[in-house]
């Protein structure tokens, strides 16, 4: 299994994520100093967008720190 990189939009942090990552999923930025939410929304070319933190809220799960 791969690993890919992608940079959080909201403060430049290198984030390498799993290849088994898909689109749709939600993560934390891995920088201690922003810890923005995100969501994969392109697998080719990997991308990622910020969501409020209202919008990771889930009975299920909890979005996953990459760093």
């Amino acid at each position: 299994m791969g690993v890919e990189f992608v940079c959080c939009p909201a403060c430049d942090q290198k984030l390498g994520l799993q290849s088994y990552v898909g689109a749709g999923s939600l993560l934390v930025c891995a920088n201690e100093h922003c810890e923005a939410n995100l969501r994969v929304v392109g697998l080719r070319p990997l991308r990622v967008e910020q969501v409020p933190e209202r919008a990771t809220y889930s009975v299920d799960h909890r979005p996953e720190s990459y760093g």
